[in-house]
């Protein structure tokens, strides 16, 4: 790029300026949008760009003779950074309340498991006392039946 007038390389900083605000703004916690690419792409394609007498090439920002440029490719390394450090604590965490809500699963698996046990367990004297009682209701219409036709005799 060659030599700026003053008034365009203002224009470019504000343009630059926009565009890291603006992806900021629409990085989300999965995707950064604040790339170095995006960031050109935007600032070539803005209103400010039809004034520039040449696009903004990756080299301009890159460069380390122009501090306005550089401080640009420096924000963008920096917010990749927090991002990626953000990201990767929001992960941990997140992985560490699947793992705790993984044992408490396993550990209320297994109480479900004893009380399923249990519960069967119960059903099946239930259903036995039921026998014994039904065997004793018939028990006792035998034994009336005898006791009837003896007081018939």
């Amino acid at each position: 790029m060659g030599k700026l007038t003053k008034d365009e390389t203002e224009l470019k900083i504000k343009a630059l300026e926009e565009a890291i605000y603006i992806l900021k703004k629409k990085s989300n916690g999965k995707i950064n949008f604040l790339t170095q690419k995006n960031v050109l792409d935007y600032v070539n394609d803005c209103n400010y760009s039809k004034q520039f007498t040449s696009k903004i090439s990756p080299a301009t920002i890159k460069q380390t003779k122009n501090e306005k440029f550089k401080k640009f490719n420096e924000e963008i390394k920096k917010f990749r950074k927090e991002f990626n450090l953000v990201n990767k604590l929001g992960n941990d965490k997140l992985k560490k309340k699947v793992d705790d809500s993984q044992e408490k699963v396993i550990e209320l698996t297994y109480h479900l498991a004893i009380y399923l046990e249990e519960n069967e367990r119960l059903l099946k004297k239930i259903e036995q006392r039921e026998n014994k009682i039904t065997q004793l209701e018939k028990d006792i219409n035998h034994y009336l039946e005898i006791i009837t036709q003896l007081k018939e005799n």
